[in-house]
Parts: C-alpha cells; structure tokens; sequence
C-alpha cells in the first residue's frame, strides 16, 4: 500500500510495536485490533503487510464497505465488522495491540472514557495501545460549543462531533496503565491559509455552525498565517502484565 503522511502516526505505532514483540516474558501475538477501522485507505493495511492478523470494527457500513473494496483489489483479509468502540465485541484480552486512528475525536468526553475502557479491556497484558486526541491549540476550533471543549461541526449536511483536548486533560484515562509515549503534532495551514481570499474566509461563517459572530470571525482573518492549524495528542500505552 503506497504510505501516506496522512498515516505516518499510525506507520510509526508499527514500527515501534514490531520492536516489542519479543520483550515480553511470553512474546506478543502479531494480533492486532483497529477501532474506527472502515474507509478507502484502511490503516489495518499497513498491519497486514507486516504479517499482523488484522481485525477492525467501524459504526458505518458504508466505511466498512469502502474498506472491503480497498481489501479485495490489494488480496488482503482486513476482518473489519460492524462494531461500536464503546462496547467492543471481543473477549477481554484478546489482543496484543488496539488502536484507533482519528475516530475517538467524534465522541464526547464521557464516552471517550467509555471507550477507552473498552479499548484496555481487549487488550493483552504487556500488550500497547495508541490514540489520538484533537489538541485544543488546534485553531479555529470550527462548531458550535455543545459542552467544554466539546464542538458540533456541519460537515457535508450532518452534525458532527469533535472533542479538544488540552495537554494534559486526557492523562486520567490512562491511570491503569503505563504512558510509553505522549507527543503533540501540529500541522500548520501557512501555505493554504496565504493563498486565501479575504472573502472566501468570511463566506465561510454561517450563523448555526459557529459560537463566533460574523465580526469576530472576519477579524480572525488577519490571525489565519500566525495561528491556522490543526494540532494533535497522541499516546502509545503499555498495560501491565
């Protein structure tokens, strides 16, 4: 499968977990789960070319679909059913490695826990898991505020639901095991945001998709080179054995 740059955080969990599969007492199964797994360019691929046994569980039929045509023109078993992160539809402990990958940012706060606790749940003891959260330094944080940190974003004609965290809010749910790694990534919008009318910025806002008046987000215009980006937390986390 030809890598992405979209995929280097998900590329990077690979190669740091296939350096850890013999450091345990009893060396870790190459069994991984994806949850948020559906959509043309399913991460599990990258798993599958290492020769991981790949499992995915996604909410939308349509992504898993998207995801089984990727599987079928590349000859790859992906095992990607209809399940919800939030009751997940294995056994406790079934796998060496759980991931998500730009899904538990559509939950709110206290089902992101939930899912969390569900993610620990299948997983091995001495096995890691990785996540993402969207970085409240992330700017503009487009959509209406609907709890804190919490926004609902019109995105192709559905209300969709994004959660910011700030850097150390998402620590909590991770007391049970070992935080391996925490790291911020911040990609800039310099080049697109330079290349932006003034006017396709201000007919950007409309009044049911922001907490910003007109007059405040057309005077953002003038912050968009300085501050325009989206920033995430990611965390790789080891349970204990």
């Amino acid at each position: 499968m030809a890598f992405t740059m979209r995929l280097a955080p998900v590329y990077l969990f690979r190669e740091f977990i296939n350096t850890k599969l013999n450091e345990t007492v009893t060396p870790l199964e190459k069994k991984i789960l994806d949850c948020g797994a559906g959509g043309n360019q399913p991460p599990l691929a990258l798993f599958y070319e290492s020769g991981y046994e790949t499992h995915g569980i996604d909410l939308s039929e349509e992504q898993i679909k998207r995801a089984e045509v990727f599987g079928r023109e590349h000859g790859m078993k992906l095992n990607i059913r209809r399940g919800d992160m939030r009751d997940i539809p294995f056994a406790d402990e079934t796998f060496s490695f759980v991931y998500e990958f730009y899904s538990i940012c559509h939950l709110n706060k206290r089902d992101t826990g939930i899912a969390i606790r569900e993610m620990l749940r299948v997983l091995k003891r001495g096995g890691y898991g990785f996540l993402g959260f969207m970085s409240a330094d992330t700017w503009p944080l487009e959509g209406r505020d609907v709890g804190k940190g919490e926004y609902q974003q019109l995105e192709d004609g559905e209300l969709v639901l994004h959660s910011a965290y700030t850097d150390a809010e998402a620590d909590p749910y991770f007391a049970a095991v070992d935080i391996v790694l925490k790291e911020k990534r911040t990609f800039w919008y310099r080049d697109v945001m330079a290349r932006l009318p003034k006017e396709e910025w201000e007919a950007v806002w409309q009044e049911d998709w922001t907490n910003y008046s007109k007059e405040t987000w057309g005077s953002m215009y003038e912050e968009r080179l300085a501050r325009g980006c989206y920033a995430h937390l990611y965390y790789t986390v080891r349970k204990p054995q």
